[in-house]
């Protein structure tokens, strides 16, 4: 016999907000100690989940199935409360098949955000976090809640070790590689320890790999390729702080409990997706064309990349040297 309420949450996509759901899990699990709680997300997070035990059933989308597959394995579970935490015609879809007693579907001020976008007017919708967007589907959980990924274990205290993710999902959202090798080599020789590269294995990241090793002996561990999330989380666990574009690499850092220094350009704070910890830094220029599209996606209309370009190595490191200071204030060599 069921105990407590049966309650479906889905997101399904991408990484960064998939994370930054996961705000709900201890939310669900503090309100209702009792759920059975179900998650609905793609195959490709799987990783993430697979063995949180504040998960119930974690349902998985394989890559380019329909939502309707979803749907036998669904059937008979009578849900109490569906929270919609995606907002898309894919989920809506979903939660149409469904009918359940209650349903919650998150608010993305859709037409706020294209307001502040078009003409510059921001409205008090857009002072939330994207985790506070979350947590209002579920009210009655208060807001003391963070993101966080289940089971990524501290290990021994090693030398130190700077996380390097340079990839982005539009390439106006990316910093410049010689900067990311820059920034890699000066912190090594300040700090000593090493470089961890994330990121599928691409052109970029072979570039930067050598533009590390160009005129220097740097220490490198490759995170590269094709790979399990749940092994990119607890490298990142095993990091000491990661230096990032607007990823879902930096979200994912966060939930772990690694600090991190983001580089923001074309995206600003209104969208939601700044860094929560008090620990980690954010470098931007604040110029009048800043934020240029939703997420990103869209090339410089001006032709410069100012946002971007403007960024500079000292800044980062000055934003870097500041996090370490309140992770390792005695130095260590």
């Amino acid at each position: 016999m069921r105990v407590g309420p049966s309650i479906l949450l889905i997101r399904f996509s991408s990484l960064g907000d998939v994370v930054l759901s996961s705000v709900l899990l201890d939310a669900i699990r503090e309100t209702y100690p009792e759920a059975e709680l179900t998650l609905v997300t793609k195959a490709s997070f799987e990783g993430l989940f697979r063995d949180d035990p504040r998960i119930t059933r974690l349902l998985l989308l394989p890559a380019g199935a329909s939502v309707r597959s979803l749907t036998h394995p669904l059937r008979g579970l009578d849900f109490d409360l569906v929270l919609d935490a995606h907002g898309s015609l894919r989920s809506r879809l979903l939660c149409s098949l469904l009918a359940p007693s209650s349903l919650r579907r998150i608010d993305k001020s859709t037409f706020d955000r294209w307001l502040h976008l078009q003409w510059r007017v921001r409205r008090p919708t857009l002072e939330q976090r994207q985790i506070d967007r979350y947590l209002a589907l579920l009210p009655e959980a208060g807001a003391d809640h963070r993101p966080r990924i289940h089971g990524v274990h501290d290990d021994p205290v090693s030398d130190p070790c700077l996380a390097l993710a340079p990839g982005a999902r539009h390439a106006a959202k990316a910093w410049r590689l010689e900067a990311f090798a820059t920034v890699a080599r000066r912190w090594v020789d300040a700090h000593g320890g090493k470089i961890l590269l994330l990121g599928t294995e691409t052109e970029a990241l072979r570039e930067l790999r050598a533009l590390i090793s160009l005129d220097s002996e740097v220490p490198i561990d490759d995170g590269g390729g094709v790979r399990d999330l749940g092994e990119v989380a607890r490298d990142l666990r095993r990091s000491d702080l990661l230096l990032a574009n607007d990823s879902g690499l930096l979200h994912l850092a966060e939930a772990v409990g690694t600090p991190v220094v983001g580089i923001f350009g074309p995206t600003t704070r209104a969208w939601g997706y700044f860094p929560w910890d008090e620990r980690s830094r954010v470098v931007e220029v604040p110029i009048p064309c800043r934020p240029c599209s939703r997420n990103g996606g869209r090339s410089c209309r001006l032709q410069h990349r100012l946002c971007m370009d403007l960024i500079t190595v000292d800044r980062v490191l000055d934003a870097l040297e500041e996090t370490w200071s309140h992770l390792r204030p005695v130095a260590l060599h």
